[in-house]
């Protein structure tokens, strides 16, 4: 039965009513979240998708995939591939279906009902949702001045938590933690679980793995979903000590990967020695367009990465919606004046194709529209 004064699930998800059994109370509010759809034959600057590996590459690690449908994944080569490199070793490697496994197994082994866990606003919106499957609440402090942590505050937030979770690079902001805050945090922690989000670590050469040996509460999530382009593979890896690793390998459900995802994971790991100067060119076409925004008089967010967030106020949606109408995809992040356009970007013709589409809309939008702010971000 609902708690008392909550509202009963058929009010919050019609669509779930039903006279069967329920899910427990504190699900019954928990958001679904809705894949975007619709999104074939456009051009995909929506959704932090990276540069993938060569075509070729990828054809030939689907023919050895084949054989290995028929029978049960193995993941003795893909915990070797990514332990080689990495730097660790396989016993400091958990495959996970993408890095949002990593997060639920690990809210999952270390959170419950009446824990805390600690984070900064804005960040990536699964932290909280899979903290709240796991009953615990969130401890959620403000990004400061240019995006960057208060971290007083947020020492603070730590130092009161049962698991503290950042995201560096993070996402939407597209800043790293410094060396200095990360140490600052982990020594805050004392000794209870840190996970630290590096999905976009290698766009801008950060690397925090090996601090887990001087740090057994450090647990650093990787994945091949942005970097290495491969985000329809869902594969990613926890990595920590042992002995955190085989405690959380406990609650990983058996075959988590598929056969597929081992064989391809392992093989780009292995194989794919291009991919360093692809994330290079990724974030030249980044800085490339926020250039030529900026020449434009239009400022923008710094970045370390290949996204960033484009400050357009009330002008934001109907900017998003025109794109969209001229085959181009974006993200709308923020509502109100602070609305904004998070744009990612793989290849110089991905930017030259938006701003031949953005800059002369906005030459002219309607006199009196909420404008960008011209002063430098």
């Amino acid at each position: 039965m609902p708690a008392e004064g909550a509202p009963a699930l058929s009010a919050i998800r019609p669509e779930l009513a039903c006279p069967g059994p329920v899910v427990r109370s504190g699900l019954q509010s928990l958001p679904t979240y809705q894949p975007p759809s619709g999104r074939g034959g456009l051009l995909r600057l929506d959704a932090n998708e990276g540069p993938p590996p060569p075509a070729a590459l990828l054809r030939e690690l689907l023919q050895e995939t084949a054989a290995g449908l028929v029978y049960y994944p193995e993941y003795g080569r893909l915990i070797q591939a990514a332990a080689t490199h990495y730097g660790v070793s396989p016993a400091e490697v958990l495959p996970v279906a993408g890095a949002d496994e990593g997060i639920r197994l690990v809210m999952q082994a270390f959170c419950g009902p009446g824990d805390r866990v600690a984070t900064v606003r804005p960040t990536f919106s699964m932290y909280a949702l899979y903290a709240r499957m796991a009953g615990a609440g969130m401890i959620e402090i403000p990004l400061g001045t240019g995006h960057r942590p208060d971290l007083p505050a947020l020492l603070a937030a730590v130092a009161d938590a049962t698991l503290t979770v950042l995201a560096s690079p993070n996402n939407p902001t597209a800043l790293a933690l410094t060396r200095a805050e990360l140490l600052s945090l982990l020594e805050a922690s004392a000794g209870r679980p840190f996970l630290l989000d590096e999905t976009y670590a290698e766009f801008c050469g950060q690397n925090f793995v090996p601090l887990t040996e001087t740090y057994p509460n450090l647990i650093v999530l990787r994945t091949l979903s942005k970097a290495r382009g491969l985000p329809g593979l869902r594969c990613g890896f926890v990595l920590g000590a042992p002995a955190v690793v085989a405690q959380l390998d406990t609650i990983r459900s058996p075959y988590n990967l598929s056969a597929a995802a081992v064989t391809i994971g392992a093989g780009v790991l292995e194989r794919d020695a291009g991919y360093p100067g692809r994330l290079a060119r990724a974030v030249g076409a980044r800085r490339e367009v926020q250039a030529r925004l900026g020449q434009a008089g239009l400022g923008s967010f710094a970045s370390v990465t290949h996204f960033f967030l484009l400050p357009l106020g009330a002008l934001a949606p109907a900017a998003a919606s025109y794109l969209r109408s001229r085959g181009i995809l974006v993200r709308l992040w923020g509502d109100g004046g602070a609305a904004c356009l998070r744009i990612s970007l793989c290849t110089s013709e991905e930017g030259n194709q938006l701003l031949r589409e953005l800059l002369p809309w906005l030459e002219r939008r309607p006199v009196g529209a909420e404008t960008a702010s011209r002063r430098d971000r």
